[in-house]
């Protein structure tokens, strides 16, 4: 296999002292790019790009295609995995299945993955005949690799509610106030923080962040007398979050907006079975899990989506620290090579 000579060349593109920049658009990211098209070349795929940015290698054959890749822009300071995997593999999936199976194959570069998505939207815009799409990529997470598992069988990517909440008190000299009759903003807020932390500890795949605060007046001497804050909540049902939300702002009365809110998008469970099923032949211990971070397969849900996770040891990602073995990443590859074959038989 090429795919660990490809992903150590690519990753010396863009490389700095804090790690890997490919900002989208940039000379840095031309050039990775440049490099995987001539591997599409050399590897046989006729290379188009779209009005979006997106850099599609084709195996020809009859009918809708089977759609696979990820991105290759990172970063600021990028490890080299993540995204490039995906790419990457999908070049050896089309190496290995060329003259194999009926369906066409695609292995696409979608463009500014990092930042807006244009190039997933974009593509996915006018719902495109697909007879499916996968991604595979490294977990981003420390579920596999803490559980030592082989592979992640993604049951969806998680919706969110982002919300901006205000907590009041009232603003007093820090010296003369005795401690029994004050009203700190920002004592209120370190309790519904901690309720906030419980209740979604409680919770099953539920996860809820407090990320930012802005206290007021921010001074020295002076009680808080208002703290704003950010309350990010993400699951793969959409009915969970809102509920959560409410909870916690009917218990303790406050005023919030819903600042961005995505919806979850779900995998095919029938496409779910084929990654399950690939597992089990190549002997590989799986589990079911979501994706909590945000990938360009969340824009397939028109067309039958799954999702594969190879382990992030540490759980570590967008770092250079980043790391997967040799091993993951070719048990990736041939999960996603044997999905790709069942997909192809049933279709």
């Amino acid at each position: 296999m090429k795919l660990l000579e490809r992903i150590e060349a690519l990753s010396k593109v863009g490389l700095t002292e804090q790690g890997i920049c490919r900002s989208a658009g940039s000379p840095e990211d031309n050039q990775g790019k440049n490099l995987v098209v001539s591997w599409m070349l050399e590897d046989g795929l006729s290379v188009t790009k779209d009005e979006y940015g997106n850099i599609i290698g084709r195996i020809e054959g009859k009918g809708a295609p089977i759609v696979t890749g990820s991105h290759t822009d990172t970063v600021a300071t990028a490890g080299k995995y993540d995204g490039v995997l995906g790419v990457l593999a999908g070049l050896e999936a089309a190496r290995v299945l060329k003259g194999k199976i009926k369906h066409p194959l695609e292995v696409v570069i979608f463009h500014d993955e990092e930042n807006t998505m244009s190039g997933s939207i974009g593509y996915t815009s006018s719902q495109p005949d697909i007879t499916a799409f996968l991604e595979l990529h490294v977990e981003q997470g420390p579920v596999l690799d803490c559980q030592q598992l082989d592979i992640g069988v993604v049951e969806g990517i998680v919706g969110q509610r982002r919300c901006s909440v205000s907590v009041f008190g009232q603003e007093n000299h820090a010296g003369t106030t005795p401690m029994n009759m004050r009203n700190d903003a920002l004592v209120k807020t370190a309790e519904i923080i901690t309720y906030i932390n419980q209740k979604a500890l409680e919770c099953d795949g539920l996860v809820a962040t407090v990320g930012v605060l802005d206290v007021f007046p921010n001074a020295f001497s002076v009680v808080p007398g208002q703290v704003d804050f950010t309350l990010q909540v993400r699951d793969l049902d959409a009915t969970v979050m809102e509920e959560f939300v409410e909870d916690v702002c009917k218990k303790f009365d406050l005023r919030y907006e819903i600042a961005h809110q995505s919806e979850p998008a779900l995998c095919n469970d029938k496409i779910k079975q084929h990654i399950s099923e690939s597992c089990e032949l190549l002997d590989l211990k799986s589990i079911l899990m979501p994706s909590r971070a945000s990938h360009d397969a969340q824009n397939f849900t028109f067309c039958p989506m799954g999702m594969i996770f190879v382990p992030s040891i540490g759980g570590i990602s967008h770092s250079p620290k980043e790391d997967t073995t040799a091993e993951m990443c070719y048990n990736g590859v041939n999960v996603l090579i044997n999905t790709i074959m069942r997909i192809d038989e049933a279709s």
